[in-house]
């Protein structure tokens, strides 16, 4: 797939499960936004 497939096929979730998420799961989120380029190199 990709990248024009995976916007076209995006949606929005609009109902949450109760369930708990993995801590790797989580670094693996912080360590991608993290690495994400900011505007004016901002990084809060």
């Amino acid at each position: 797939m990709d990248l024009l497939d995976l916007m076209k096929s995006r949606f929005s979730v609009l109902e949450y499960e109760n369930i708990p998420v993995e801590q790797e799961k989580v670094d693996k989120i912080i360590k991608a936004a993290l690495a994400a380029p900011t505007a004016c190199n901002n990084q809060p």
